[in-house]
């Protein structure tokens, strides 16, 4: 119990720095429930050992003690004053969701699985949209090609160190002369920067011929050298211009001694080492696992999701009084779901799969629980049954 105080923690930590608001409600949920829940179960099952619960809520004071400087700082106060404002735009999101599954699909059945960015893009009534992306391919050569639109940042994770100079080669081709690709190379976690060394290529249309380019990029300003808690570094690429298109091929970021830090620099093999990020995100998801649901799904979908729930909660509630692992699969869940109310969630594989990997445990552990009177009357009509059967 020690240990798992420390490891929940080091979980407080690990939630509150990722500064969402919905983890972090989460987080003081499952706090309370396995105040309560394990408080309970260690009463009954050790004969009220007041040492255990004694040691449990000293692990959940610690959790709180790291929380505690996180959440009072100036960056989640800020976060957390705009939550008014915040609920305004989801929910006017939301309803966008609801018209525009009106255009792309069937209300009863859905709009289908990973249909929703598509069909924002062709039937949101919001302003803008996201630039796109594709991989193209001209005879045997594949190729990357940046549309405009909202900033989309195409990036992949680079080896880079403090205090060098590297060399960025690229090839490229625009479809009219006033292109410009920006090529930062940044200290980013995710989506926030740190520090950047930012470079813009002006691009010539040159007749619709590839142009090679070769940058030379300092990382002066990035953490300290020969650190062993350097933080992550990614090279990104995106169009600003809208009406413009930039083809991007043979990437490379070459160190002193010549070594190529870039991987599947060709895009041979598409996606492969690459991902994108975007300062504007709603385009890409519905921001709450229901409404997620009905899109892809549909009501009928939604309903037998929402029953799929119901059948996995009321299985681990009349365990989790007694069973340790109900009580914390019901703990999980629950604060699973907390958040999905301001995030989808199961549009991204890993989550997917873990919801409801957790969600097939709690059903298939539980089995058909019934009163310990009734369990023991069944039991025995069943065994005087088979011995009839026997008999006979």
């Amino acid at each position: 119990m020690l240990a798992a105080g420390g490891l929940y923690a080091l979980a407080a930590y690990g939630v509150m720095v990722t500064f969402s608001r919905g983890g972090q409600a989460a987080f003081v949920v499952a706090t309370l429930l396995t105040l309560a829940g394990f408080s309970r179960l260690i009463w009954k099952t050790r004969k009220r050992n007041m040492s255990g619960i004694l040691i449990l809520m000293v692990g959940l004071v610690a959790a709180g003690l790291v929380a505690w400087p996180v959440v009072s700082g100036k960056f989640s106060q800020s976060r957390l004053a705009t939550i008014q404002a915040d609920i305004g735009v989801r929910t006017a999101h939301w309803q966008e969701a609801f018209d525009i599954l009106s255009q792309a699909g069937n209300p009863l059945w859905g709009a289908g699985s990973g249909t929703f960015p598509a069909a924002f893009y062709w039937y949101s009534s919001a302003p803008a949209r996201p630039a796109a992306y594709a991989f193209a391919r001209e005879a045997d050569n594949e190729f990357l090609r940046l549309g405009g639109g909202e900033s989309l940042y195409f990036e992949q994770v680079v080896a880079v160190e403090p205090g060098r100079t590297y060399r960025l080669q690229l090839d490229v081709r625009a479809s009219l002369d006033s292109a410009a690709l920006t090529v930062p190379l940044c200290e980013k976690a995710l989506l926030y920067p740190f520090t950047c060394a930012w470079n813009t290529q002006k691009i010539s249309s040159a007749g619709g011929q590839w142009q090679r380019h070769e940058i030379f990029i300092q990382t002066d300003r990035f953490g300290p050298p020969d650190s062993l808690l350097q933080r992550p570094v990614k090279l990104s690429m995106f169009n600003q211009d809208k009406a413009i298109l930039i083809d991007v091929d043979n990437v490379s970021l070459l160190d002193d001694a010549g070594r190529n830090l870039v991987r599947n620099g060709d895009f041979s093999e598409g996606m492969q080492r690459w991902f994108f990020s975007t300062d504007s995100h709603l385009a890409w998801h519905v921001k709450n696992l229901f409404i997620h649901v009905l899109f892809e799904q549909g009501w009928i979908g939604l309903v037998a999701f929402i029953l799929l729930l119901a059948a996995a909660g009321l299985t681990l509630l009349r365990r989790a009084s007694h069973d340790a692992m109900a009580l914390t699969l019901l703990i999980s869940l629950t604060s699973f779901l907390i958040v999905g109310l301001v995030d989808s969630l199961i549009d991204e594989p890993r989550l997917d799969f873990l919801f409801f990997w957790l969600l097939a445990i709690a059903l298939i552990s539980g089995g058909k629980v019934l009163p310990r009177g009734r369990r023991s009357s069944s039991v025995r009509s069943r065994r005087k049954g088979h011995e009839g059967a026997v008999q006979s």
